[in-house]
């Protein structure tokens, strides 16, 4: 299989057009799964600066250390060999994009791990009229039965949700009952029938006010994480924190494990690099290790 390209592209009207022009570009020769036909470059009328009252989620560990769950939840349930590898999809939307390529390397090179990846530019929970991740979940769910799924996705999601004719933004409850539920959907669906998932929150954005929001999403998916026996929540938002600072305080250049300050993200101050993506690929697998025995690295 074509591994995914590790750069992906913004779809937020700041990102410069060249990182636009080279996604594409790569994206015909690289991506195993991808729609590269997305124009909305984030839908009409998203507020350009959302500021909730609701303020950004507290790791309960230290900045740059994922949180993850370490109870019952993560005992290994699969015994993969070569003849018979884990079925494991990752995908999401363009924050996705170097993450999916990076575990898809990562997983592949264990040898019993037999990866699909995708990821789709422009996509979000918020809106489905180009793309319904609910739907797409469910024929995923069928056609590839993965056993373990990655997903990650939100950074399309700081736009409002019309219910019942009325159109709502966040941090409204209407607006936050609604996005909650959209998550509980996804993660119910993937972890049917006995499947688990790997789902990966939000980093910090350089903008103070896209980034507040994110935080908004990514206290959303922590939460209905916690209540899911079979999914495990990677904390991104903690991972890739300015050293020293609040969590959620935005920096280029993070500590990596050996706690050395290594630049993860990025010019666009959204997207993850090659080195960003791969630190999140190593937590991913990480977990994937808790459920599935994998040969040592």
């Amino acid at each position: 299989m074509v591994q995914p390209t590790p750069n992906g592209s913004g779809t937020r009207p700041r990102v410069a057009a060249f990182l636009v022009v080279g996604l594409v570009l790569v994206v015909a020769v690289l991506v195993a799964v991808v729609d590269s036909s997305d124009t909305r470059s984030r839908a009409a009328g998203t507020p350009a600066s959302i500021a909730p009252t609701t303020s950004a989620p507290t790791p309960t560990t230290a900045a740059n250390s994922p949180t993850t769950t370490t109870d019952a939840r993560t005992r290994a349930s699969y015994t993969p060999t070569a003849a018979k590898p884990l079925r494991l999809w990752v995908g999401g939307d363009s924050l996705a994009a170097g993450p999916s390529w990076a575990v898809f390397e990562a997983a592949h090179a264990t040898g019993v791990v037999k990866p699909l990846a995708e990821y789709q530019v422009g996509t979000g929970l918020v809106r489905n009229e180009f793309w319904d991740w609910p739907k797409h979940m469910d024929a995923v769910v069928r056609a590839r039965d993965p056993q373990v799924s990655v997903f990650m996705v939100g950074a399309n999601d700081d736009q409002p949700i019309e219910i019942g004719g009325t159109s709502y933004k966040p941090p409204d409850a209407h607006w936050v009952a609604e996005y909650r539920r959209r998550v509980r959907q996804v993660m119910t669906t993937l972890t049917a029938g006995g499947r688990h998932l790997v789902w990966i929150g939000m980093p910090p954005m350089q903008d103070p006010a896209y980034s507040q929001s994110m935080g908004l999403l990514d206290g959303i998916m922590q939460q209905e994480a916690a209540k899911h026996r079979r999914v495990q929540y990677v904390d991104a938002w903690a991972m890739f924190s300015a050293a020293g600072a609040p969590p959620g305080t935005y920096a280029a250049s993070v500590p990596d494990e050996q706690g050395t300050l290594v630049n993860m993200r990025l010019d666009d101050g959204i997207h993850l690099n090659v080195e960003g993506s791969q630190r999140l690929a190593r937590a991913v697998l990480a977990d994937i290790g808790k459920l599935a025995t994998l040969p040592p690295s």
